[in-house]
């Protein structure tokens, strides 16, 4: 197949998962020698460099689009202009406002659009609004990519067509083991082998609030455990002041907003995933291709990530004493770390960036064919 121009278009506010799925994604589109470029819609309301820094550490070119109100109709013109101009072939949207603006420039210029639907966040109603606008969009797009099963069910309940829908979810590269950092180093010392750690945005859906309860019944059986809370986002300060009212403000650090996170994998003893909605949480790849033991909430397709017992411990959502026990039971039992870290490890190497990428090649054939 013929070199593929896309545009993958995004409206971020920050690098989180749906930014560094991009990222892995356009890193290996390219490394298959297709053209990628960038773009962002930037509402200018939660400006963020970390995106474009990131896009451009990797030599891919990022542009922003300014966008003065939630609908401006001269983003729309800059983008169909800037899409015929950059020649696109396809034009792959990640996010309800990018499928929105991408539904309305492919009527202006005809450039088929490929939304991926990473999952829904329900964080307030100005956001459930625009999550119902996306629905109703997403059936009047080209194809549509369900990065979990769940998500592909949720689609196909809204009477979306199957031939335009396709799971293909996440992929990851091996873990690499990368010289510790100064403050990597002084973490390890402090966690005294008992590390808890976890990595995410600081929202509502990931559930630190239920880990910070959980993590206060370790420490009341290992005093000397820690715990590292990689990532920023909305709820950091009512998070920090919720460690502050249980006297956990001394054994729970919030690293914020870390690009590089190899490192951190290498230095924690158990992994914790305690979110309440999720979909193929690519934090939790990369801590099962770094070999971690990961207690982690039974949503999303995490039980088909993760089988309870044999590559992880799996509870409920909500259930801070049930999350507990397991990150107890996992700190309590060498062997049992030892057994669920290379079990995940084994799955992880089912689920590749180079084959992720195929999967999202075929359907830009596919339509490209059409």
């Amino acid at each position: 197949m013929k070199p593929v121009r896309v545009m993958m278009l995004r409206k971020s506010s920050g690098y989180y998962g749906a930014e560094h799925v991009i990222l892995s994604l356009t890193r290996q589109l390219h490394a298959f020698g297709n053209e990628i470029i960038i773009g962002n819609i930037d509402d200018r309301r939660s400006p963020s460099s970390e995106f474009s820094e990131a896009a451009r550490g990797i030599n891919i070119p990022f542009i922003n689009f300014p966008c003065s109100r939630r609908w401006d109709s001269r983003t729309i013109q800059s983008l169909s202009q800037t899409l015929v101009h950059e020649k696109i072939q396809i034009l792959h949207t990640h996010g309800f406002k990018a499928d929105l603006y991408g539904l309305a420039v492919s009527k202006k210029t005809g450039i088929p659009v490929v939304a991926t639907k990473h999952g829904w966040t329900h964080a307030g109603i100005p956001v459930i609004i625009w999550e119902a606008l996306d629905l109703l969009a997403l059936r009047k797009l080209h194809h549509v990519i369900g990065v979990s099963r769940p998500i592909v069910r949720s689609l196909q309940r809204t009477g979306m067509r199957p031939d335009r829908l396709t799971w293909i979810p996440n992929g990851v590269k091996p873990h690499e083991e990368t010289p510790l950092t100064a403050v990597q180093k002084e973490i390890r010392k402090w966690g005294r082998g008992r590390l808890v750690g976890t990595v995410g945005r600081l929202s509502p859906e990931k559930g630190h609030d239920i880990l910070i309860e959980a993590f206060g019944f370790v420490q009341s059986v290992f005093p000397d455990s820690r715990c590292v809370i990689l990532g920023d986002g909305p709820l950091r300060q009512n998070l920090e002041k919720t460690c502050r009212k249980r006297g956990l403000d001394q054994s729970v650090r919030f690293m914020g907003y870390q690009h590089a996170v190899s490192g951190w994998y290498s230095i924690f003893d158990v992994f914790v995933l305690p979110s309440r909605r999720e979909g193929w949480p690519v934090t939790l790849l990369e801590a099962m291709a770094a070999g971690l033991p990961i207690a982690a909430t039974r949503v999303g397709d995490i039980p088909f990530m993760l089988h309870h017992g044999s590559s992880g411990l799996l509870t409920e959502p909500e259930d801070s004493k049930s999350l507990s026990r397991a990150i107890i039971e996992i700190m309590n039992n060498l062997t049992l770390r030892h057994r669920l870290g290379l079990e995940a490890k084994k799955i992880s190497r089912l689920y590749s960036e180079q084959r992720c990428a195929s999967r999202v090649l075929e359907v830009y054939k596919s339509l490209l064919e059409a």
